[in-house]
C-alpha cells in the first residue's frame, strides 16, 4: 500500500571534499511512503541475518560502513549506496561511506548547507522513493538537475531520526536506470539501514571503551564486566600449552561460576577447554595487538564476548581479558531467524530504548510497548532454572494492564501449571495456548491456577543458549485468543532487541562510572594533573590545577597553561616537551608555576606518552609535584657550604685530604706553614706528616687515625708537632672518612689548627676556652647562640641565621622570646627553660620554633649555663638543630600505623564473614552427615583446617603482635605425633605438585606434651613448606620425630639449596630469606621460620639450623619439653554444650545472607527457635513483634550498623532486659569495648565455634534468669 505526503523541501550543499563547485539539490514534493504491511521473504530474512552477523564481526566504524554499503548495494542491485551523517550543531552534512560503480564520481566528503530553508528537515522524516526522477511530475527542473549530479534515475532514501530531534543519520540507494522499488525492497532497505546504524553505534561505543582502557586499567575491578589477569605458559618448543589465572574480579566468578580461580591453571579449573581460547591468547601475546572475539565455553556452557590485550612490552607473557556473558544475546539472535518484526512498533521501540541508560527501564519500556500493542493483560521476561523438582521461571519485571491483577514477580515452579505442557521449551519449541480450558490433560487444579491469575490464553517463547534453555518471554491474554504468526515473530524480535539494548546500557553505564571514578580520584591527589595533545595544547586538568593557579577551565584549556609558567622557564619547558613528543619518550623537568596569589613555586613535571599502533604519540599525560621547599633547602645548603669555605679561610685552618689508595695527602698552604715547610703544589706521602709528630705523641696519634678509619668514627686529637726549624707547637686535628668504595674507606678529610697560644694561656683564658669547646662540641648542629641573664641574644652563628632566618644584625640584643612560637611565649617557656638549665646544669628539649617569616620548624635544643673564671653565671648557651623532617616522618609513620590498624580491622571483618559461613556449614554437616567413617573424618579434617585458617588470619592481621612476639597459646595436654601427622596431611598436595620424595619416620607410641596443637601443627607445616620451597623438583625431604629423655626432637632434612654459614642464625629473623636465586624465585615474606622460632620458644623449646653450605641441603631441628606424668582423663569428646530442653527464641540480624542462613540452620538443628533479618531496621521491627530472649547482631551493616541497632533496642521498654550478643568480624580489643558501650552483653568474633556460642547462651540465659 502506497501513501503520499505533500510538501516541498530544497537544500543546497557546498562541497568541502574538493575545490569544485559541486551542488547537491534535494527536493521533495509528494513523497512515497511504504506501508508497514510489507514483510521480507525468506531470502530477505537470510540477507538481514547475514548483514547483522557480518557487521557484528567488524570492530571499526569505517569497516562497518564500507561493508554495509557493499552488501546493501549487492542485495538491491543498486549502482550507488551511501551513508550520510548530519551535525545539527554546526549545520554540517558528512557523506561518510559509499559503494558505487567504478565509472561514477565519488560522493564522500563534508558539505555545508547554511543557506538551506528549515523545511528541508522533513525530507529526513520519511522513507523517500522515486521510480524515475526525470519524468516524475512532482519534481522541479532544479530537483532533476540535483539528482543528475548524483547520477540518480531511480532513487531510494531512509533515515534514522530520534523523537523530535533533527536527523542524525541517513542512507541512500540509487540506480542509473528507472526502477520500480518493491515494497519488500523498501522494507529490506529500511531494516538494513536500522541495523547498520545500530552496528556503527555499537562500534563507536566499543572504540570509546578501547581508547579508555589504558587510562582506566586500574579501575577494571569496579566494572560490570568479568576480568582476569593471567600468564600464558609455553612448552620447550615455544608452543602455548596452558595459562595461569593471576587475578580475577568478582564478576568473573559470577559469570563463569569458577570459584578461587586465582593461582590455578586453566586446564585445572576447566579441563578440556576448547583450543580456540588458547590460540586467541597466544596471538595476543605474540603480536602485542588487542583482540576482540566471541567464543563458546563448553565447561561453563556460556557464550562470552572477550577483549584480550597483552600487559607489558614484547616478551611479556601477561595478558588481561575483559569479557561479558552474551549467552542471552546469542539465543536471541538465533530466535531472530524465525521471524521478522512489525516495523512500526520496532522503530518506536528503537527510538524509546535509544535514550534509556538503565537495564530495568529498558525491560519496562519494551514490555509496556509490546503489551499495549498486542492488547495483552500481562507480559514478562523470565529466566529458566532447573533443579530436582523440575523447571522454574524467575520473573523480575512484568507488564500488567490492570493494577489489580495478581503479581507474578518471583520464582515459580511449573508443576502447578502442568509442567508436561512446557516440556518443549527445552528444545526451543514455543508453547502456544489459545484457550486453557480446551487443553487436553490439564487437571482441575492446574486449570484453577491459570484462572487464579487471569490467564485464558498465553504464549511462552523460549530463548536457547546454543541448545540450552535459559530464558524467555511470556505473554498472557485474559480471554481466549488465536495467536498470529506475525505476533509470534514480533515477540521474538522484541526479546532480541531488548536484550541487545540491555547490553548496550550496561556497557555505557560502566564507561560513565569508570570516567567518573577516574576524575574523582584525580581530583583527590595533591599533584597538578593534565592531559595534552602532541602540540602542547591541553584539554583536561584536574581540580587541583585550577585551585592552585586560580585559572578557570575556559582560561586553562588549550594553551592557557603557558600563562601559569614563569616567563623565564616557558621557552625551555616548551622545547623539552616538543623533544619528548618527537622521540616518544617520557619527560621530566623542573620549572616554576604561578600560584593564584601571584607567587611562583618550583615543581617537578613528569609526563608520559600514549603511543598508537603506528608508534605516534597521540596524548601526553602529566603530573606536576610541588618541590618548592626542597628547592629552597638545596639553595640554603649551597650557601651554607660557601659560608663554611669562607669560614675555614677566615679561621686560618689547615686542611688536608688523604687518599688511602695512593697514600697521597693534599695540604692547603697553611698546613705547610704550620709545619714550617716550603709550600708545594703536589701531594705528599702521609709520612711527611707522621715524621713531624712529637716522639711522645706519634704512636697515640697513629693509633687514633687507624681506629677512626677502621671504625668510620671521628678523628679528634690534640698533639705536638716538631716544625722544620725544631720548634715544638701544639696542634688540634679533626677528620673523618668521607669517601668509601665497595665498603672500603678510600679518602679521609680533616683540618688542623695551631692551639699553642691556647695551651699556654689555658688557665687565663678558661672562660673563652669553655665557650670555644661548647661550640666545637656542638659543631654538627645548625644553630649556636648565647643570651645574657635578661634573655637577650648576645651571639649568633651562621647556622642560627640559616635556621631562624634572622641575620646577626637583626637579632643581637633582641629578646630570645621571638624565636619561640606564640603558644610557648604565652606559657613563658623561654624563662622556664633558662631556670631549669641554671638549676640542674642543662636542659634538653624538642619543640616547634618560629622563623622570621612566621613559618615553624621542629627543633632539638640543649641549653647550658655560661660562667666566668670565678664561676659566676654570665649567660646561657643554646645549641639547636632542625628535626622537622624527622618529626614529619614520625607523624607520617604514626598516621600510616593508624591507617594500617583500620585496614587490618576491616580486612579481619571481611575475611571472617565468609569463614563464619564455612564454619557454620561444616558444623551443619557434622550434625547431619552420614555415620560412615570417611564422612566423619573428612568433616573433621575440614573443621581442623578451618580452625587453622582462622588462627592464621588472626596472626596475619595483627602484625604488631607478630613483630613483638605476642602470640597467645591455647595449651592443653596433647599428642605431638598427631600434630605432625596432621601437618603432613596439610602439605601432602604441595609435595605431590613439586614432585618431592617425602620420607616419614614417626614413633608408634604418642609423645605427650603441654602445647597448643594448632600452633605446633603450624610449626611443623612451616618447616615442611620451607623444605619443599627451597628443594628443587624431584628432591628428597625427610622428617623424623623421637623422644629423647625429657625432650622431643623433631628433625626436617632436605636435599635443597642449603644455607651459608652466616645465615644459620639470621634465617630465623623477620623477613630474612636465603641469599640465592632459587630462594628469591620462590617468593614469600620470610615469616615462616621466624614463627617457627617464636612458637618453639613459647613452648619452652629451642630450634637450630644446620647446613654444610650452598647446594648441600639443610637440617632444621626442634627440641620441645615433654610430660612425664600420666595424662589426666579429660572431658569426653562427645560432651558438648547443648541447648536447654526448652530452647528460647533467638533473633539473628546479619546483612550477610549466607552467614545468617547457615548459622540459623545450625542453631535450629540444636533445637533453638531462630528468626533472621538482613538489616538493622528489619531487626528492630522483628524484635518488637517477636520479643526474643536473645538477639545475635552483626556490627558492619549498611544504613544502620550493629551499634546503632543495639542502642535503639535498648532505648525501648521491651528491649532493656533482652540479651544482645555482638556477632561480628571485628575482633580487636577496641571493638569489644565499643560493643560493651553500645549495650551488648557479650562480643564474639566470627567465625564462631558452635560449642562456644551455646555455652555463652546458656551462661547468659542462666544469669538473666537468676
Amino acid at each position: 500500500m502506497l501513501s503520499q505526503r505533500n510538501g516541498r523541501l530544497k537544500r543546497r550543499f557546498h562541497s568541502q571534499a574538493d575545490n569544485s563547485s559541486f551542488l547537491l539539490w534535494f527536493s521533495c514534493k509528494p513523497v512515497l511512503i511504504i506501508s508497514m504491511e510489507a514483510t521480507p521473504d525468506g531470502k530477505d530474512q537470510a540477507f538481514l541475518l547475514k548483514l547483522s552477523d557480518t557487521l557484528r564481526a567488524e570492530t571499526g566504524v569505517e569497516a562497518i560502513g564500507n561493508r554495509a554499503t557493499q552488501l546493501i548495494a549487492r542485495q538491491l542491485g543498486a549502482d550507488r549506496v551511501y551513508l550520510v551523517s548530519l551535525n545539527p550543531n554546526d549545520d554540517t552534512v558528512l557523506v561518510t561511506h559509499e559503494t558505487r560503480r567504478q565509472d561514477m564520481p565519488p560522493l564522500q566528503g563534508s558539505y555545508r548547507g547554511a543557506d538551506f530553508p528549515a523545511a528541508i528537515q522533513e525530507i529526513f522524516e520519511r522513507t523517500i522513493v522515486y521510480t524515475d526522477v526525470r519524468t516524475d511530475a512532482r519534481l522541479t527542473d532544479m530537483d532533476r538537475l540535483s539528482f543528475a549530479g548524483l547520477g540518480a534515475v531511480g532513487f531510494l532514501a531512509a533515515s534514522i531520526r530520534r523523537g523530535s530531534q533533527t536527523m542524525i543519520w541517513a542512507a541512500g540507494a540509487l540506480s542509473t536506470q528507472p526502477r520500480s522499488w518493491t515494497a519488500s525492497e523498501v522494507a529490506l532497505f529500511e531494516d538494513a539501514v536500522e541495523r547498520t546504524w545500530a552496528a556503527i553505534e555499537r562500534a563507536r561505543g566499543e572504540e570509546a571503551l578501547r581508547q579508555s582502557e589504558d587510562k582506566y586499567r586500574t579501575l577494571f575491578e569496579s566494572m560490570d564486566e568479568g576480568f582476569h589477569m593471567s600468564e600464558l605458559l609455553y612448552n620447550e618448543a615455544g608452543q602455548a600449552v596452558d595459562w595461569r589465572y593471576l587475578d580475577v574480579n568478582a564478576v568473573f566468578e559470577r559469570q563463569t561460576g569458577l570459584l578461587n580461580a586465582a593461582g590455578q591453571l586453566g586446564s585445572v579449573t576447566t579441563p578440556n577447554t576448547e583450543p580456540y581460547w588458547l590460540e586467541a591468547y597466544d596471538q595476543v601475546i605474540k603480536t602485542g595487538q588487542p583482540l576482540r572475539f566471541e567464543n563458546y565455553h563448553a565447561a561453563t556452557r556460556r557464550w562470552y564476548s572477550a577483549y584480550a590485550s597483552r600487559v607489558g612490552g614484547a616478551g611479556s607473557r601477561l595478558f588481561a581479558v575483559m569479557f561479558d556473558d552474551i549467552t542471552d544475546r546469542k539465543v536471541t539472535q538465533e530466535a531472530l531467524r524465525e521471524s521478522e518484526q512489525q516495523k512500526a512498533l520496532l522503530l518506536t521501540l528503537s527510538d524509546r530504548l535509544q535514550t534509556l541508560t538503565r537495564p530495568d527501564l529498558v525491560q519496562e519500556v519494551a514490555l509496556q510497548l509490546l503489551g499495549e500493542h498486542l492488547g495483552l493483560s500481562r507480559a514478562y521476561f523470565f529466566r529458566a532454572e532447573a533443579d530436582q523438582q523440575g523447571w522454574h521461571h524467575v520473573i523480575e519485571s512484568a507488564y500488567q494492564r490492570e493494577p489489580g491483577q495478581p503479581s507474578v514477580i518471583g520464582r515459580h515452579s511449573l508443576k502447578p501449571f502442568g509442567s508436561w505442557l512446557f516440556e518443549g521449551l527445552e528444545q526451543g519449541q514455543v508453547v502456544e495456548v489459545a484457550n486453557v480450558t480446551e487443553v487436553n490433560g490439564l487437571t482441575p487444579d492446574e486449570l484453577s491456577v491459570y484462572q487464579g491469575i487471569g490467564v485464558a490464553a498465553f504464549l511462552n517463547v523460549p530463548l536457547l543458549r546454543y541448545g540450552t534453555y535459559s530464558a524467555g518471554i511470556a505473554v498472557h491474554s485474559p480471554v481466549p485468543r488465536v495467536w498470529k504468526p506475525t505476533e509470534l515473530a514480533l515477540i521474538r524480535d522484541v526479546a532480541l532487541r531488548t536484550w541487545d539494548t540491555i547490553e548496550r546500557t550496561k556497557a555505557e553505564e560502566a564507561l560513565r562510572a569508570s570516567q567518573k571514578r577516574f576524575e574523582s580520584i584525580a581530583n583527590l591527589v595533591p599533584d597538578l594533573l593534565w592531559d595534552s595533545q602532541p602540540d602542547g595544547s591541553t584539554y583536561w586538568y584536574n581540580q587541583r590545577w585550577l585551585d592552585y593557579t586560580g585559572q578557570r577551565f575556559e582560561e586553562a584549556i588549550g594553551w592557557g597553561w603557558m600563562e601559569a609558567i614563569h616567563p623565564d622557564d616557558r621557552e625551555a619547558s616548551a622545547k623539552r616537551y616538543s623533544e619528548a613528543v618527537a622521540v616518544g619518550t617520557s619527560l621530566q623537568q623542573e620549572h616554576r608555576i604561578r600560584r593564584h596569589d601571584g607567587a611562583y613555586r618550583w615543581f617537578v613535571v613528569s609526563a608520559s606518552p600514549l603511543i598508537d599502533e603506528n608508534g605516534q604519540v597521540i596524548n601526553m599525560y602529566g603530573a606536576a609535584t610541588d618541590i618548592h621547599e626542597s628547592k629552597q633547602a638545596e639553595e640554603a645548603l649551597r650557601q651554607l657550604e660557601q659560608r663554611n669555605r669562607l669560614a675555614i679561610e677566615a679561621a686560618e685552618l689547615a686542611t688536608w685530604e688523604w687518599d688511602l689508595v695512593t697514600d697521597q695527602v693534599y695540604w692547603n698552604e697553611l698546613h705547610f706553614q704550620l709545619l714550617g715547610m716550603a709550600v708545594e703544589s703536589n701531594p705528599l706521602p702521609s709520612e711527611a706528616f707522621m715524621s713531624h709528630l712529637h716522639p711522645d705523641d706519634a704512636e697515640a696519634i697513629k693509633d687514633q687515625l687507624t681506629q677512626a678509619i677502621a671504625q668510620r668514627t671521628l678523628y679528634d686529637a690534640e698533639f705536638r708537632i716538631v716544625r722544620e726549624d725544631g720548634v715544638i707547637r701544639w696542634m688540634s686535628g679533626y677528620g673523618r672518612v668521607m669517601v668509601e668504595q665497595n665498603g672500603q674507606p678510600v679518602r679521609v678529610s680533616g683540618v688542623m689548627m695551631d692551639i699553642t697560644d691556647r695551651k699556654e694561656a689555658q688557665e687565663a683564658l678558661r672562660q673563652s676556652e669553655e665557650r670555644q669547646r661548647a661550640i666545637l662540641d656542638s659543631a654538627k648542629d645548625y644553630a649556636i647562640f648565647t643570651t645574657d641573664l635578661d634573655q637577650r641574644v648576645t651571639s649568633w652563628n651562621p647556622g642560627a641565621e640559616a635556621l631562624f632566618g634572622y641575620s646577626e644584625e637583626e637579632i643581637l640584643q633582641q629578646p630570645v622570646d621571638r624565636l619561640y612560637n606564640p603558644e610557648d611565649r604565652q606559657q613563658n617557656i623561654p624563662r622556664q627553660e633558662a631556670q631549669i638549665a641554671i638549676r640542674v646544669g642543662r636542659f634538653d628539649n624538642e619543640r616547634w620554633h618560629s622563623r622570621q617569616d612566621g613559618s615553624l620548624f621542629y627543633g632539638s635544643g640543649v641549653v647550658t649555663p655560661l660562667r666566668d673564671e670565678t664561676g659566676s653565671l654570665i649567660g646561657l648557651l643554646k645549641v639547636m638543630r632542625d628535626l622537622t623532617v624527622q618529626k614529619r616522618a614520625e607523624e607520617a609513620l604514626q598516621e600510616a600505623d593508624r591507617r594500617k590498624d583500620e585496614f587490618l580491622a576491616m580486612l579481619a571483618h571481611e575475611l571472617r564473614n565468609p569463614m563464619s559461613t564455612i564454619r557454620s556449614g561444616l558444623q551443619i554437616l557434622s550434625l547431619t552427615q552420614g555415620k560412615d567413617e570417611m564422612s566423619r573424618s573428612t568433616v573433621d579434617m575440614m573443621n581442623r583446617q578451618t580452625d587453622h585458617l582462622v588462627r592464621m588470619v588472626d596472626d596475619l592481621l595483627d602484625v604488631s603482635r607478630i613483630s613483638q612476639g605476642k602470640i597467645e597459646l591455647q595449651t592443653q595436654r596433647m599428642n605431638l605425633v598427631d600434630a605432625v601427622r596432621q601437618a603432613l596431611e596439610a602439605v601432602s598436595s604441595l609435595y605431590q605438585e613439586r614432585g618431592h620424595r617425602l620420607l616419614v619416620n614417626l614413633p608408634r607410641t604418642g609423645i605427650e606434651l603441654d602445647g597448643d596443637a594448632t600452633r605446633l601443627m603450624q610449626l611443623v607445616s612451616n618447616l615442611l613448606t620451607n623444605a619443599a620451597r627451597y628443594t628443587p623438583s624431584g628432591g628428597q625431604v625427610r622428617i623424623s620425630l623421637e623422644h629423647i629423655g625429657q625432650e622431643a626432637l623433631l628433625q626436617v632434612e632436605d636435599t635443597g639449596i642449603g644455607l651459608r654459614a652466616e645465615h644459620l642464625e639470621s634465617i630465623f629473623e623477620l623477613f630474612v630469606q636465603g641469599d640465592n636465586s632459587l630462594a628469591r624465585s620462590q617468593g614469600g615474606l620470610g615469616l615462616g621460620l621466624t614463627l617457627v622460632k617464636r612458637l618453639t620458644e613459647l613452648h619452652g623449646g629451642r630450634v637450630e639450623a644446620r647446613s654444610e653450605g650452598l647446594g648441600k641441603g639443610s637440617d632444621f631441628r626442634v627440641w620441645l619439653p615433654t610430660l612425664t606424668v600420666a595424662p589426666t582423663p579429660g572431658p569426653s569428646s562427645d560432651s558438648k554444650p547443648t541447648a536447654p530442653a526448652s530452647a528460647p527464641q533467638l533473633l539473628l540480624i546479619d546483612d550477610n545472607a549466607d552467614a545468617a542462613f547457615t548459622l540459623s540452620m545450625l542453631l535450629k538443628l540444636k533445637g533453638y527457635q531462630v528468626h533472621t533479618c538482613l538489616n538493622g531496621r528489619q531487626g528492630i521491627q522483628a524484635a518488637e513483634e517477636l520479643r526474643p530472649r536473645v538477639i545475635l547482631c552483626d556490627i558492619g551493616m549498611p544504613e544502620l550498623d550493629g551499634y546503632q541497632t543495639c542502642q535503639l533496642i535498648r532505648q525501648q521498654v521491651w528491649g532493656k532486659d533482652m540479651i544482645l550478643i555482638a556477632l561480628t568480624g571485628y575482633g580487636q580489643d577496641e571493638d569489644k569495648q565499643l560493643a560493651k558501650e553500645a549495650g551488648f552483653d557479650a562480643h564474639l568474633a566470627k567465625p564462631v565455634d558452635l560449642a562456644v556460642l551455646i555455652k555463652l547462651l546458656n551462661e547468659l540465659l542462666q544469669t538473666n534468669r537468676d
